[in-house]
């Protein structure tokens, strides 16, 4: 059976991938800060459903709880933070870690 994906996002997403922002979550003492995303929940992805095309995720602290549950569009998640035309992207959240696949990009 395959894992439901969008045009926008084209890679698998799966329960327990870690991503991070594309952008930097905010700068402190010129250093970017990034918080961390895990995926807690396969998207949702039949039509007609509440939270059709997005998957439930949490921020992930620096002891690793997960705090912030909430629903994020799939079209959020990218697989790298280049776009198609080599560019670096500015919005949305790159993959960093997929348990099934080892390290992300």
């Amino acid at each position: 059976m395959t894992e439901p994906t969008t045009p926008n996002s084209p890679h698998i997403i799966r329960v327990g991938q870690v991503y991070e922002p594309c952008q930097p979550t905010f700068v402190v003492d010129g250093m970017e800060t990034y918080t961390w995303i895990r995926v807690l929940s396969k998207p949702i992805g039949t039509p007609g459903l509440y939270g059709f095309g997005k998957v439930q995720v949490a921020t992930i602290t620096p002891e690793g709880r997960e705090v912030r549950p909430r629903r994020l569009a799939v079209s959020e998640l990218h697989a790298s933070g280049t776009t198609k035309h080599g560019e670096r992207r500015r919005t949305g959240y790159r993959l960093i870690s997929d348990p099934l696949e080892g390290e992300g990009r």
